[in-house]
């Protein structure tokens, strides 16, 4: 069986929030808790989530969500959305010499893949904020896949 510990550093200009998703035989029971909902452990054994953090912003617009997920997992996983209880809701879209576009049906990582949206033509953001995010502002992010969600504390930094 399998279990996953979220490890949090600060340092001078911003934090970086890791959640490590690591697998040992026997040591805890059989599924874990990913923001309330029954989530099998090893659905994410081998996928990281690094350098989490959420762009300042206004209340009633967007703010910038980046982040970098590798997934060293036997198998792909699935990003459907994000969401945060700073915001209305949030969306995955693509970036590209046109504009941008919704990602409507999820976003594969594949089997060794590594995702990092501050250098990627994939981008994330939280929308219709509820109030201003300020740098040093701390909120709770949720990355949903398709094996359950995943809830990170992260930071808001400058623009």
């Amino acid at each position: 069986t399998c279990f996953w510990k979220g490890v949090a550093t600060m340092s001078k200009a911003r934090s970086r929030t890791l959640v490590a998703l690591v697998g040992a035989a026997g040591l805890l029971a059989q599924m874990a808790l990913a923001d309330g909902l029954p989530t099998s452990a090893e659905a994410f054994y081998g996928v990281t989530i690094e350098n989490v953090h959420v762009t300042q912003g206004q209340r009633g617009k967007n703010a910038t969500v980046n982040f970098v997920i590798d997934n060293f997992s036997y198998r792909d996983v699935y990003l459907q959305g994000i969401s945060s209880d700073a915001s209305a809701g949030g969306e995955l879209f693509y970036k590209d010499a046109f504009g941008q576009s919704i990602i409507e049906n999820g976003l594969p990582i594949m089997q060794d893949e590594s995702l990092d949206l501050a250098s990627s033509h994939i981008g994330a953001r939280l929308t219709d904020l509820n109030s201003g995010l300020l740098p040093g502002d701390h909120l709770t992010l949720k990355l949903h896949f398709r094996e359950g969600q995943i809830a990170i504390l992260t930071h808001v930094s400058p623009q």
